[in-house]
């Protein structure tokens, strides 16, 4: 099951790095949310607790970007870190403009592109090197709930609600 679908049944994020899974805990209405993760190595079948998130996240993204992983944004937060599994540690990084959840982000030439949201058609770029976020123009409707893909270096934001 890809990233893309996880998030459509409100569960946290789950990808594949190699044969290990990073797995935040499942976040639902009822529930709070958890700056929890744990790896999974699906060779020796067990799970590790790492370190936390410096905040608790639901409705976030993920990235990897030269085998780091950057969590950004989430229910009424701007900010982003990185995981750096060489460590077992997070960093605090610059923060987007605006809070956003049920968003989508991507990555093209190595830098992050956070997209739309809830009540929100902007779109910011980050970019490692400089630990910054710029806004970019803006979509034409507001989206929320929505996907994305890269194709070519273009980003096609599919369905959603406004």
């Amino acid at each position: 099951m890809s990233k893309k679908a996880l998030l459509k049944i409100r569960i946290a994020i789950c990808f594949m790095v190699s044969v290990l899974f990073l797995y935040p805990i499942p976040t639902f209405a009822d529930t709070k949310e958890t700056n929890k993760i744990a790896l999974a190595d699906n060779v020796k079948e067990n799970w590790t607790n790492l370190a936390p998130m410096s905040v608790a996240r639901d409705c976030f993204q993920t990235e990897v970007i030269n085998g780091k992983i950057y969590a950004i944004g989430g229910s009424n937060l701007k900010s982003t870190e990185v995981y750096d599994p060489n460590t077992n540690s997070w960093t605090k990084l610059a923060s987007m403009s605006d809070a956003r959840n049920y968003f989508q982000t991507e990555v093209i030439d190595g830098k992050i592109y956070a997209i739309g949201g809830v009540g929100q058609s902007s779109i910011e770029v980050y970019d490692p090197t400089t630990d910054s976020w710029t806004k970019l123009a803006s979509m034409s409707t507001r989206r929320f709930g929505f996907q994305t893909e890269v194709i070519d270096g273009k980003i096609y934001a599919i369905g959603g609600s406004m």
